[in-house]
């Protein structure tokens, strides 16, 4: 008994430990189409045997029809335990590539850096611009054209200039220019750009500013306050500002500060679309719909060779003068 079972175990080892050989090292893009191909390969067979047999209709009793109904019945008994031997191989194929991943997906990229980082590094490279002591103090001349639009403070100390400016096809942007009415002093201006804001003046003296790029993503806050004769810019919140100085024209402040609202808008929508890692158990529902397709082709297969006609060979039955004969 042993004798005969020895052989079986022995193949059904090798063919569990070839299957999860092929799952632990062959790469990504090849790992589909080699698993589907080795664990139908009885059923491909059989289909095969099956066609060769349809197109050449052989005799009844010829050698070919014999050797196809062979394979034929040689097939449908291999094929279930070469799927359940196969399947269980890729399950422990999948534990190893998980362990141990092969050569070419075992190479990390490199950690990507923090937000902090990426805006540290923008704003020391080429393009930050120097940080002056001072905004420039610039003023309306006498004859400045007046503006497309204008909004004054209730308290009637600070003055937002509206001037639309078309950056595309019936897209218009507003760009404000903030001027102190008594002195004509400019202390933000924004004229011609891509910049718009949105405009509030929650109390005396003082402008609130929400600040985006029609050419860019991010946004900004500014707050210009003139009894305490400072201004301020911040990236999330004014509550907690990431600078501020004296008074003056601060366009080219959030010029500099623009560099890093934009690193951080595009680090936010990275790590939004980042692929979420597989289940821990993707591997394995992989694994038996694998074994499950191949149950249905074997069975589809099985039906179909017996609708279309292939019979067994007939085998007479020879009796010997002196045999008994069956009633």
């Amino acid at each position: 008994m042993m004798e005969q079972i020895g052989p079986l175990v022995a193949l059904a080892l090798l063919l569990a430990g070839a299957s999860a050989l092929i799952v632990a090292r062959v790469s990504q893009r090849r790992l589909v189409p080699v698993l589907l191909i080795w664990l139908l390969a009885p059923a491909l067979l059989m289909a095969l045997v099956l066609l060769i047999g349809n197109l050449l209709s052989p005799a009844r009793d010829g050698t070919l029809s014999n050797a196809i109904f062979a394979t034929m019945l040689v097939g449908i008994f291999v094929a279930v335990p070469w799927a359940v031997i196969c399947a269980l191989g890729f399950l422990a194929g999948f534990f190893l590539r998980r362990k141990w991943p092969p050569r070419a997906e075992a190479v990390d990229d490199p950690p990507a850096p923090s937000a902090p980082d990426k805006i540290a590094a923008v704003a020391e490279g080429p393009f930050a611009a120097p940080q002056p002591t001072e905004p420039p103090q610039r003023y309306l001349a006498a004859d400045s054209p007046a503006a497309h639009v204008s909004q004054l403070s209730p308290d009637g100390s600070l003055r937002v200039d509206i001037q639309p400016v078309e950056w595309a096809n019936g897209l218009w942007v507003n760009t404000p220019r903030v001027v102190e009415v008594p002195s004509g002093r400019i202390l933000c201006d924004l004229h011609g750009t891509d910049w718009e804001a949105h405009v509030a003046f929650p109390r005396a003296a003082y402008i609130w500013l929400g600040l985006r790029r029609y050419c860019g993503p991010g946004h900004l806050f500014a707050e210009i306050d003139l009894d305490a004769g400072t201004y301020r810019i911040a990236l999330t919140s004014l509550d907690k500002a990431d600078e501020q100085g004296p008074l003056g024209d601060i366009a080219e402040r959030l010029e500099f500060w623009w560099v890093r609202a934009t690193a951080i808008a595009a680090e936010t929508v990275v790590s939004d679309q980042s692929v979420p890692p597989p289940g821990r158990f993707a591997a394995w529902r992989s694994a038996l719909v694998i074994l499950l397709g191949s149950l249905v082709a074997i069975a589809g297969l099985t039906w179909f060779s017996m609708k279309t006609g292939i019979e067994p060979p007939h085998v007479p039955i020879i009796i010997r003068p002196g045999a008994a004969v069956p009633h």
